[in-house]
């Protein structure tokens, strides 16, 4: 480089010439020139000071909120997925709406005691019982548990079930048996899409006047319709007027001590083309009723298209208005 003075050629290392002249660098003269900004800026004494003392608050300040905001933000991640790992909070669920289950929710599925229902938790619930002591009024939400197998709901104080007439069909399409037997019920509504796969209801000693089992209805009817239905007992109850049952597989019928007409047995085939009467049906009980007629009434024939047949036990005892024929074999009208 040259020197600024005599401009001779001098080496870069050189800090003179060879006329005494001191030789500054572009770096050192940049370097020198950041310097003098800064202490032209910063000044002496109280000046510099108080700028000082401002860049040094500012900046840690700066900091300090993109520190504090990032840790807010990595707090609502963590919440939420571990939310989400965690699963639905008990006593803040909507699901869930009545207290008693709550409670039993806390005692007997909430394996960990974490206060949430994990999806393997919710899973691993095949059975329900042991309600009574929980003080549990309605079974709304435990259609959330679709590996559910059984409901023993007995004596237990429900009040409503898990579906309201009002609310889309729920299914608990494994449900197997269901046993809602000494609860204060009017009325059972068990769609046909929801616990689809009935064998065993019992809806005894309650305080039903109406029923609907397997039928997308809302009146007051008495309907069964599950093929697939094995045992019913709907006795102890305060049903009047006419049973319709179509369930080809059923095995057990106990209507006892109601106020019943007519029951009504749907079947494949009629009097001349089929059964008249559920093949399978062994055990038939409908005494204390105002019955009329069992079946179809064949007038002609003089008799009834239900055949006792195929029984192995039966009771029709005070239904003043119906027997049996002479040879044992069907009901019959006695007028």
């Amino acid at each position: 480089m040259r020197c600024p003075e005599c401009h001779s050629i001098v080496s870069a290392k050189s800090r003179r010439d060879v006329c005494g002249g001191l030789i500054v660098s572009e770096t050192d003269a940049e370097s020198m020139h950041i310097d003098a900004a800064s202490d032209e800026y910063l000044g002496n004494g109280k000046q510099n000071s108080s700028v000082e003392a401002t860049v040094r608050f500012h900046i840690p300040f700066r900091a300090l909120f993109a520190m504090v905001m990032a840790a807010v933000f990595i707090a609502v991640i963590v919440t939420w997925v571990g939310g989400l790992l965690r699963g639905e909070y008990i006593k803040d669920s909507k699901t869930f709406p009545d207290e008693g289950i709550e409670r039993y929710l806390l005692a007997n599925v909430d394996k960990n005691g974490d206060g949430y229902l994990s999806n393997a938790e919710k899973l691993d619930v095949r059975s329900v019982s042991g309600l009574g002591e929980y003080g549990v009024k309605s079974l709304k939400g435990i259609e959330t548990f679709s590996n559910l197998e059984t409901i023993d709901a007995s004596n237990a104080g429900v009040e409503s079930l898990w579906r309201e007439p009002w609310m889309e069909s729920e299914s608990l399409g494994k449900v197997t048996t269901i046993n809602l037997s000494g609860n204060p019920l009017l009325s059972c509504l068990i769609p046909s899409g929801s616990c689809k796969n009935i064998l065993s209801l019992d809806i005894s000693n309650c305080q039903l006047k109406s029923f609907t089992i397997g039928k997308e209805n809302h009146g007051d009817e008495l309907t069964v319709d599950l093929q697939q239905l094995e045992s019913l007992n709907c006795s102890n109850n305060q049903l009047t007027g006419e049973l319709v049952v179509n369930a080809s597989h059923l095995r057990v019928l106990n209507c006892a001590n109601n106020q019943l007409k007519t029951i009504e047995f749907k079947t494949e085939g009629g009097f001349l083309t089929g059964s008249p009467t559920p093949q399978e049906l062994k055990e038939f009980y409908c005494q204390n009723n105002r019955l009329v007629r069992v079946g179809e009434n064949f007038e002609d024939l003089g008799g009834y298209s239900f055949y006792l047949d195929n029984l192995t036990a039966f009771d029709i005892s005070n239904n003043p208005s119906i027997g049996i024929s002479e040879d044992g074999t069907y009901l019959v009208s006695i007028k």
